[in-house]
């Protein structure tokens, strides 16, 4: 009987224990579960902290369409933009038989053309919200041609940035204004003494809330590749630019002068008459010289709808031996918007920007777009009796333009080009434009 107890008692101290300690080992196991949890929501608070770091540090990019494909950091301190521009151009050209007999002897001819005048990709960026590049590229003519390819640094004193690469010298009006904001097709004749894209570096800027605007520079002469420059073949190159008058983009007078004193060995002029497609109507031969000096004037008004502007340029060139010849061109032009628009203006750089309709063609109120009608005399003059010989020329020109979307345009000018003491011609031209 003793001996049935001590069994018993045994057996149940053995499952007590036992079922301790299983309590116990459960115990553990939750204690283990609740580590692992408070861990994982330690991990998803530190993940969430990073996250929330990366976006208050812009590390998350954004894509979206403004005027081209646009690629941007949450603070903007990254940016990349990527926009192009097609023009087609087409061509309807005559001459008086005068005019036909005189481009024989050069060799040329006015023919009716077609052709793709600008085929273009531009890359252009911030880096660091300071620093700024930018890459253009034309394809329309066969091999790839540089048009802006520069590096800079923006956002200096007197509100002012630098670039170095190949870009256009500050000089003239009409050549800093972007094809897009052009009136006509084509410049005008000063563009044939202007300088336009060389190798070098520039500083710009401007003050007073951008009523002021300036340009420096100094450049070396170099092909449409950016290459080329020698000893004696640097340029400096230095425009000024004002608004008198300024209520804003409609109501506003520009006024502005330039110079440059060009280190060149030899020069060549020639211009067409405002046509791409054209042959050149005036040229010089080759002009021996020690150095140029340019001079430029520059004025512009917009009221409203209507606007003016008006250039002279003057080259006197020093030769080693001889008398000095100086050239000279003009041109004066007036458009006026129908539907009410009014060209823009960019204080950045003085200079006057794209148009924008207030209403798009056919679009959800069924707008007409913007309409232009324009109107410009130009006039070269290359020569200097008894000194050079390269011809004068003057032209009168008239334009319809359509702008149906700030990106698309179609432009028509007919053009009478007259050449003193030779003869006329017609020409009409059609420009078919797109720009993204």
């Amino acid at each position: 009987m003793a001996t049935s107890r001590k069994r018993i008692a045994c057996l149940v101290l053995t499952l007590l224990f036992s079922t301790s300690l299983c309590l116990g080992q459960e115990e553990e196991t939750q204690r283990s579960l609740a580590d692992e949890i408070r861990d994982l929501k330690e991990r998803v608070e530190t993940l969430e902290d990073e996250v929330a770091r990366c976006d208050e540090d812009g590390q998350q990019w954004r894509f979206f369409w403004n005027r081209g494909l646009n690629f941007e950091n949450g603070e903007r301190s990254f940016t990349v933009k990527l926009t192009g521009k097609i023009h087609s151009d087409w061509a309807l050209m005559a001459g008086d038989r005068s005019m036909d007999a005189h481009l024989d002897t050069m060799g040329e001819d006015l023919n009716d053309r077609v052709e793709f005048r600008r085929a273009r990709i531009t890359l252009s960026g911030r880096i660091y919200e300071r620093y700024i590049f930018k890459g253009s590229y034309d394809f329309a003519h066969g091999n790839p041609e540089y048009k802006d390819v520069y590096v800079g640094v923006d956002r200096l004193c007197a509100n002012s940035h630098v670039r170095i690469g190949y870009f256009k010298e500050p000089f003239s009006l009409e050549s800093v204004t972007g094809e897009e904001a052009l009136r006509f097709i084509e410049r005008s004749l000063t563009q044939a003494l202007a300088p336009s894209r060389n190798t070098g570096f520039g500083w710009n800027g401007n003050q007073c809330d951008g009523r002021i605007a300036w340009g420096v520079g100094s450049f070396y002469n170099t092909n449409a590749f950016g290459d080329g420059g020698s000893d004696g073949d640097l340029s400096a190159t230095a425009r000024l630019t004002c608004l008198p008058w300024y209520e804003g983009d409609g109501r506003l007078v520009h006024l502005g002068a330039a110079c440059s004193r060009r280190g060149e060995d030899d020069i060549e002029l020639g211009s067409g008459p405002e046509i791409h497609l054209a042959p050149d109507f005036v040229e010089t031969v080759a002009i021996d010289m020690d150095h140029a000096s340019l001079y430029g004037g520059e004025a512009g008004i917009v009221i409203g709808p209507f606007s003016a502007q008006s250039e002279y340029v003057r080259m006197d060139i020093d030769a080693p031996r001889g008398s000095n010849p100086t050239v000279w061109s003009y041109n004066v032009g007036a458009s006026y918007f129908l539907t009410g628009e009014n060209r823009r203006y960019d204080k950045t750089y003085g200079r006057f920007g794209r148009v924008v309709p207030e209403s798009d063609f056919i679009d959800s109120e069924r707008g007409t777009g913007a309409w232009e009608i324009a109107a410009r005399c130009s006039r070269l003059d290359l020569d200097d009796r008894g000194i050079l010989s390269g011809g004068v020329m003057s032209n009168y020109t008239v334009g319809v333009n359509w702008y149906l979307t700030p990106s698309i345009r179609v432009l028509s000018n007919y053009i009478h080009s007259h050449l003193d003491g030779v003869g006329s011609s017609r020409l009409f031209l059609v420009r078919f434009a797109l720009l993204f």
